[in-house]
């Protein structure tokens, strides 16, 4: 009984993931556009690219596990990615430092999010004895927490001691 709970709650979960992704790719395409700094640009490009292979990741979990992918649409997300909305639509107005730093900020919000519904769903998947699956999701935990260290270095080296 507890295993079919659990695997209930890893379905949803992956779903609310998915979601989660597909909406990451989406604003990176915005975020890349008003980004000033080419390191920052060229680290939300990587992270577009990551996302879309994460993507691809999960759709081949659903397939394997006979998961539906869809159903599930993550609210927490919706609501970081709504906060920058804000600050790409005053991106024509505000220096290019404090959008790149305001930027930083969001992804990091964003994949803050995303790191611990991988280590959820990669615990789940150890105790539901699918190693694959848990291999497949720390491969993508990994990237996104090496993701975050590289924005932190670019807003600590090149963005925010602009903006004194």
């Amino acid at each position: 009984m507890k295993k079919n709970i659990l695997n209930d709650l890893l379905e949803t979960d992956l779903q609310y993931l998915y979601n989660t992704e597909k909406q990451i790719v989406k604003a990176m395409v915005k975020f890349h556009k008003v980004a000033a700094d080419p390191d920052l640009r060229k680290a939300i490009q990587e992270l577009l690219e990551r996302s879309k292979v994460h993507i691809l990741n999960l759709e081949s979990v659903f397939e394997d596990l006979k998961f539906n992918k869809k159903g599930k649409k993550s609210k927490g997300m919706e609501g970081i990615l709504e906060e920058a909305q804000e600050i790409v639509s005053k991106s024509g107005r505000t220096q290019p430092n404090v959008v790149d730093a305001a930027l930083i900020g969001t992804i990091q919000r964003a994949l803050h999010y995303k790191i611990a519904t991988y280590r959820l769903l990669k615990t789940y998947a150890k105790l539901l004895d699918k190693q694959y699956v848990a291999e497949l999701l720390d491969n993508s935990l990994d990237e996104d927490i090496r993701s975050d260290r590289k924005l932190l270095r670019i807003a600590t080296r090149r963005v925010n001691p602009f903006l004194k």
